[in-house]
């Protein structure tokens, strides 16, 4: 019986070959990390500024004078397309407002879609407590709601 031995040179070359692969591995691993949290924390960045800017144009009295069944309302209608316009244009899936309602759900008030009514009850998160706390906040992960999958910021 005759064994063949692989020759040194081919060892090295195998060697060299896998330790290649893992170092392309490594780096490629690296890369795609450091992307990946690059992008998650630009996009964090402009989910505030929209949420800022969606804050500044609606107006406190006319928010808080909504009730439930007012969506037929001019100043509703009003709001609510100004919002899906700002929706649009920064290509967010929703802007809405939100209300609180003790300590365990909040309230749609306003929702550029118009999917949700005013005052249709919705689960009160972390990051929104802190948003009725007086601080701007952004999901550090994005989550899965009934609608999708979503990263949301929230501003007083």
């Amino acid at each position: 019986m005759k064994v063949r031995l692989m020759s040194l040179q081919t060892k090295l070359l195998l060697c060299f070959s896998i330790l290649s692969l893992l170092t392309t591995l490594a780096v490629g691993g690296y890369a795609y990390v450091n992307s990946r949290d690059s992008l998650l924390e630009a996009t964090r960045q402009n989910l505030i500024s929209i949420t800022e800017g969606a804050a500044l144009l609606i107006d406190p009295a006319m928010h808080q004078s909504l009730q439930a069944g007012d969506e037929a309302s001019e100043g509703y209608q009003a709001i609510t397309s100004t919002l899906d316009n700002l929706a649009q244009s920064t290509h967010a899936a929703y802007i809405y407002t939100l209300i609180k309602n003790g300590d365990t759900s909040t309230s749609f008030v306003l929702d550029s879609t118009r999917e949700s009514k005013i005052m249709d009850v919705y689960e009160l998160t972390d990051d929104m407590i802190q948003a009725f706390a007086g601080k701007t906040t952004v999901a550090a992960d994005p989550y899965t709601d009934d609608y999708s999958t979503f990263l949301s910021a929230y501003v007083p």
